[in-house]
């Protein structure tokens, strides 16, 4: 069982924990041994946190210490990081982000030669092999080249991918201070859109405050303001997006599945008439998707998790809730800017506005309570909590569902309910919550 890594990568509190330089200088000479090393290159990107810097150089000591040349791309994108490695003859990429977390966040990722994220087994065998004892490798130090024009092939195939032009669309984006900043503007307008951008430069000490995919209030004010067609939320490291429609209202990630779905579904490109989700998509998703012909696959919450059941069953188009959406025809993860330029893309192609496209999508009422425990694997394997779960599910009577998991990046324990009303859904989700906290304090 992996130690280090969670469900999307190594994450907690910077200068802390993991998050420390000599343990950054581990795990790289790890991933140097383990991956494979053919080139002798890693392309290495971040977004604007500040304790950036620090993680950063410690990994390149590390890279540099086995022989591989670092190609550093500064603050990026995350997919831009699995574009380029699978698009160049790099050995692997490092993201060094906390995706949506607090400033205070940080961590890695590893994208494979071909720009997939790494699974369990690789994972796991650079925790081993971080734990070891790993003699001087008495090989000739690499070299780091530092390359910030290297992204602009991964913005000229994003603009290739489009179906249309945005000419005549007005769009907001919020690059929330992260890695979407230095880049929104002159994407979106280079694919024809008048956009506004806010919260437009990187800024470590403001990345993901009161803005981007986890607070949409300031963007939502924004688009009703200016009168946008819609708006577009991106988080840290922008490999995921919320949307905000015409009306100032919010589209999370099963809104932009469903709408995404039926496109290609018209289109004759969505493969075995099927998508696939997590435990965590709404029934209100499921539910639309097959009064479209479409039916929902669920999967472990976690993109990787989603990409996996996509490959296993030949699916082209998966995501979660918060944003997180791959379509395998564009790219190999999330990817938050493609994303928001297809939906665009398909709004102006279509001629509807976003809240028509919507009109078949009704969530059902969810609601998602996030309880801090000590030892999270501790409460997941109690009994007592197990079985008042499948009490609570058994009084649902199949008008709702409860969701009970571990967060991958924090000592939480995520309780959801959905259920056909508002009052089933707080009713339930309060009570199961209030049993997680009980048992969590003896």
């Amino acid at each position: 069982m992996r130690e280090f890594f969670g469900t999307d990568g190594i994450r907690g509190v910077a200068n802390q924990g993991l998050l420390i330089p000599e343990f950054m200088l581990k795990i790289s000479r790890a991933a140097s041994r383990v991956l494979p090393s053919n080139s002798k290159k890693v392309i290495l990107g971040k977004d604007s946190r500040v304790s950036g810097p620090m993680l950063e150089s410690s990994l390149i000591s590390g890279f540099l210490s086995e022989g591989l040349d670092v190609i550093d791309i500064g603050v990026v994108p995350t997919p831009a990081v699995s574009f380029l490695v699978d698009n160049s003859d790099a050995d692997f990429g490092v993201m060094i982000s906390a995706s949506h977390n607090p400033i205070e966040d940080n961590g890695i990722k590893f994208f494979d030669k071909n720009g997939y994220k790494l699974d369990d087994d690789l994972e796991l065998e650079i925790e081993k092999t971080a734990q070891s004892v790993l003699e001087v490798n008495a090989v000739v130090p690499g070299k780091v080249v530092y390359d910030n024009e290297l992204i602009r092939e991964y913005f000229e195939y994003i603009l290739e991918k489009l179906p249309c032009s945005l000419e005549g669309m007005k769009i907001v984006c919020d690059a929330a201070w992260g890695a979407a900043a230095p880049w929104a503007l002159q994407l979106f307008t280079a694919a024809g859109a008048d956009t506004i951008v806010i919260n437009g430069s990187p800024n470590g000490e403001l990345i993901n405050v009161s803005c981007g995919s986890t607070n949409t209030k300031v963007l939502s004010e924004m688009v009703i303001k200016s009168k946008s067609d819609l708006g577009l939320a991106f988080d840290g490291d922008a490999d995921r997006i919320i949307a905000i429609d015409n009306n100032g209202d919010e589209v999370d990630g099963d809104g932009l599945k469903y709408l995404i779905a039926t496109y290609l579904k018209n289109k004759g490109q969505l493969t075995n008439d099927a998508i696939v989700g997590t435990v965590m998509s709404n029934m209100g998703l499921e539910k639309a998707l097959l009064n479209k012909g479409i039916s929902l696959i669920r999967a472990q919450v976690g993109d990787r998790y989603v990409w996996e059941e996509m490959k296993n069953s030949n699916i082209v188009l998966g995501g979660e809730q918060s944003g997180h959406i791959i379509n395998s025809n564009w790219q190999k993860t999330g990817d938050g800017m493609l994303n928001g330029l297809m939906i665009a893309a398909i709004l102006n192609q279509t001629g509807t506005t976003f809240s028509k496209a919507l009109c078949g999508f009704h969530k059902f009422p969810q609601r998602l309570i996030n309880v801090e425990v000590k030892d999270k694997a501790e409460i997941m394997n109690n009994d007592e909590l197990l079985n008042y779960a499948r009490e609570v599910e058994e009084e649902m009577s199949g008008e709702g569902r409860l969701v009970l998991r571990p967060s991958g990046t924090q000592s939480m324990i995520r309780v959801m309910v959905e259920a056909n009303t508002e009052e089933m859904t707080n009713e339930m989700v309060e009570k199961v919550a209030r049993k997680v906290r009980e048992i969590s304090k003896k």
